[in-house]
């Protein structure tokens, strides 16, 4: 364990003061995600966990198909358009993980204060994001109806529908959350 071992070029090193490389920092940024992830599912209120939710269902709702034609029996959502929810989604899920934080970047604990204001200022943020999401899918669906004829055999999937309901979720829950907050509940 004290000993000192051989790098490939013959240099020693102890175990503790090796560089890592990129494949460790993103095991450990992992790892540090999913702790986040499971200290801050037990501090969630009901509003936070919806919107994490339905930003979970977001991401699924990319990856189902959201059309087809003649020429393309399956369009996945992330290649008709579904690029901008994934990227909202990933936000939603930033803001809510990090909304669980007790600590700030630097490692210094926040006040309670400070983080009901974040808390207030993620779910305004979670509100538009939500509202963004339904008015890009609503948009998409009024675009695909127009083009649906007999020629183009254009058809609407059921992703689309799914990621559709998923951002009113999300709308839903920064609204809840962002209600409550006001009325001073938890």
């Amino acid at each position: 364990p004290g000993s000192p071992r051989a790098t490939r070029d013959g240099t020693p090193f102890f175990p503790g003061q090796r560089r890592s490389n990129m494949l460790d920092d993103v095991a450990v940024e992992l790892e540090e995600l999913l702790r986040d992830l499971r200290a801050g599912w037990r501090r969630f209120t009901a509003a936070d966990r919806i919107t994490f939710f339905a930003s979970l269902s977001v991401l699924v709702g990319v990856l189902l198909p959201w059309t087809s034609d003649k020429a393309h029996p399956i369009n996945l959502g992330i290649t008709a358009g579904g690029v901008g929810h994934a990227a909202l989604a990933v936000v939603a899920i930033a803001l809510t993980v990090a909304r669980g934080r007790r600590v700030d970047a630097g490692g210094a604990r926040v006040s309670s204060r400070e983080r009901a204001q974040r808390a207030r200022r993620a779910s305004v943020w979670h509100l538009l994001i939500g509202a963004l999401s339904t008015a890009l899918c609503a948009y998409l669906l009024v675009i695909y109806g127009l083009q649906r004829t007999a020629e183009t055999g254009l058809e609407i999937r059921y992703g689309l529908y799914v990621t559709l309901a998923a951002g009113m979720g999300l709308s839903y829950g920064g609204f809840s959350r962002f209600w409550s907050r006001h009325h001073g509940e938890r």
